[in-house]
């Protein structure tokens, strides 16, 4: 009895990379993306020190969301 060794599709193997790539977006998300970035304050048009007069509770409410995305990335990674 013969044994045919079959390599992996290039699909099986793009699948593999892709769920691994996803896996450490969300991680990024999760542990290392800060709630707002330079650009996101320049686009707002204030300062992070009016933002945080203003809407005390906008940072912790934004680190809860990126670590929501984080999860549900790596989770369909």
């Amino acid at each position: 009895m013969t044994q045919h060794h079959r390599s992996s599709p290039l699909s099986a193997i793009l699948l593999a990379v892709f769920g691994v790539a996803l896996v450490f977006i969300g991680a990024f998300f999760m542990f290392l993306r800060p709630p707002l970035l330079p650009e996101d304050m320049r686009f707002i048009g204030v300062s992070l020190e009016q933002l945080q007069a203003a809407l005390p509770r906008m940072a912790s409410w934004l680190l809860r969301v990126f670590q929501v995305l984080g999860g549900y990335a790596a989770a369909s990674g």
